[in-house]
């Protein structure tokens, strides 16, 4: 299986690795990413062994074989799993922001907003969760 993207590689683990996929999301700053190459910067949470577990399974899923390195002093991204939690709250700020949720906010003031998400087109003016 080709894999063109560390979110990729992490759907991948998804799929079959759950405990491997939760220390990428939440443990694994990525540095640099290109396939079969892999530059990381594992959060003090990390398992010592993560990078070799990390090279047997990407071997495993994609037959070929994966250089993994470490480099604890390139900052990287944030852990994905972080990157979405600040996507969700930057959502919700979002949406608590708007003038229409702040109207209903003033008539119900315990009101509070529970999730965002996205309408598809298919949702617009049908009333109809999806």
């Amino acid at each position: 299986a080709y894999v063109g993207s560390f979110e990729a590689l992490a759907l991948l683990a998804e799929q079959r690795d759950v405990r491997l996929y939760h220390e990428l999301i939440e443990n694994v700053r990525l540095v640099r990413f290109e396939p079969g190459h892999l530059t990381i910067h594992p959060t003090e949470a990390a398992p010592a062994n993560l990078a070799q577990r990390l090279m047997q399974r990407t071997e495993e899923w994609t037959g070929t074989r994966w250089t993994i390195m470490i480099d604890n002093k390139a900052d990287g991204e944030p852990p994905l799993a972080e990157q979405r939690r600040a996507a969700r709250a930057s959502l919700l700020q979002a949406a608590a922001n708007h003038p229409l949720v702040q109207a209903i906010r003033d008539q119900f003031p315990d009101a509070r907003i529970a999730d965002v998400r996205p309408l598809d087109a298919t949702d617009e003016g049908t009333g109809k969760d999806g």
